[in-house]
């Protein structure tokens, strides 16, 4: 990283110098490990957004079907397998 911020400020002093814009002098002065770097981190970043934007759409699927996604029973009984009325135990 050190040496990375050299050339990045020789990058930006010469970009009047030569026909190249700024931008496209930093990215070709980045390193090919740099660029590993960043696609692992932008490729990172990018499945946690899917897996948390997939993990909404569930829970609100489940809300909408009247399920509670928490996986708690929202009955009188107080948890799964313990019924309402005693009647229903025997059936």
């Amino acid at each position: 990283m050190t040496e990375l911020v050299p050339v990045l400020a020789q990058a930006v002093a010469s970009a009047g110098k030569s026909g190249m814009p700024v931008w496209e002098r930093i990215l070709v002065s980045i390193p090919w490990f740099g660029w590993i770097a960043i696609v692992a981190i932008v490729s990172g970043s990018l499945a946690e957004v899917v897996k948390a934007v997939l993990r909404h759409n569930e829970r609100i699927a489940l809300i909408r079907m009247g399920m509670n996604p928490d996986g708690e029973s929202l009955s009188r009984g107080g948890g799964l397998g313990k019924p309402e009325c005693p009647e229903a135990a025997e059936l």
